[in-house]
């Protein structure tokens, strides 16, 4: 029994050396690989390159469909690794009846001023501090001006995109694996195949001029006074929360509870587009090479407005883009 004891104790201490060793090799290699990014970068994905805009062919079905055929995309320049690229160039080849329009922060800054420029949410995307807030803001401004599709630069789905959706459908949604912790209300809970998550707004579909799309930009409008000109720990959270899912979850929630005939135009499709999303493309992590990413930082503001009815000290604005004075 005593010889037992002590071959157990012996097998437990080797498994737990192995495990310490695995959990010390894992550990070694994501610091290796972060040490390295820059040199794998160099020898994988460099020189950079631009990616080309791809006309669509017009056909019966999309002139039909109530979702403009055109895809938008955007990103700080238009400058991608070779990876990053081909995997984009793939993506515009699985829907050749679609039309890719990438838009780089001048061509976007540029279309806010000259389409928003009077209209409240134009300070708020100039006191953006962030370039995804920016990118937000932007996604729901245009496709409420133009409908469409979008979606991040680093983003795809493995089928056609017109294969997710009826041609009737004015709005095409999908839910993400994240838990948005609030339930809707009863009487729409059915609208939602994962009620208990949030919408995804990396990418969907509008038919212009959408009721969703218009009061997203209004509740980032009616909160902003509350994340102006102040200090957050962790600014992904407020980012998410303002201009990100969480704003847009809680406009399509009430949109649907203020008029649920919406729903019968509505495509929303379960986790991650039922599977059939490329959340990460290839390569796409290397152009935070150039643009740092927004969730590595801390204790930083997300928005500076010059006029704001919060109780916060003003901290200086965003050299990209001067709110309007």
């Amino acid at each position: 029994m005593v010889r037992l004891k002590i071959v157990l104790i012996a097998w437990m201490l080797e498994a737990t050396n192995v495990t310490l060793l695995i959990c010390l090799s894992m550990r070694l290699k994501r610091s290796f690989l972060k040490r390295t990014k820059h040199i794998r970068a160099r020898l994988f994905d460099y020189p950079l390159s631009p990616l080309l805009d791809a006309e669509h062919a017009i056909t019966p079905e999309t002139s039909r469909s109530a979702i403009p055929p055109v895809v938008y995309q955007t990103w700080e320049e238009n400058l991608f690794g070779k990876r990053h690229l081909a995997a984009l160039q793939a993506f515009r080849a699985n829907n050749p009846d679609l039309q890719f329009v990438l838009m780089d922060r001048k061509v976007r800054d540029d279309y806010m001023a000259r389409t928003w420029g009077e209209h409240p949410v134009y300070p708020i995307y100039c006191g953006a501090q962030f370039g995804p807030m920016r990118a937000d803001i932007f996604r729901y401004c245009l496709l409420h001006d133009r409908g469409g599709y979008y979606f991040d630069i680093n983003k795809a789905v493995t089928c056609p995109i017109r294969a997710l959706h009826p041609a009737g459908a004015t709005a095409v949604l999908s839910h993400e694996l994240s838990e948005c912790n609030i339930l809707p209300d009863r009487e729409i809970l059915g609208f939602f195949p994962h009620p208990g998550q949030n919408i995804i707004q990396w990418s969907f579909g509008f038919a212009a001029g959408h009721p969703f799309l218009k009061r997203t930009i209004d509740y980032i409008c009616d909160y902003a006074d509350t994340y102006a000109n102040r200090v957050f720990h962790n600014p992904k959270s407020a980012i998410l929360q303002l201009t990100g899912p969480g704003v847009f979850t809680k406009a399509v929630r009430d949109c649907l509870k203020a008029d649920p005939s919406l729903a019968s135009s509505l495509c929303i499709i379960g986790e991650n587009y039922g599977g059939r999303a490329e959340t990460n493309l290839p390569g796409s992590e290397v152009r935070y090479l150039r643009q740092p990413p927004y969730f590595q930082s801390r204790n930083q503001p997300i928005l500076v407005l010059r006029e704001t009815h919060a109780a916060h000290p003003i901290v200086a604005a965003s050299p990209d883009c001067q709110p309007v004075a």
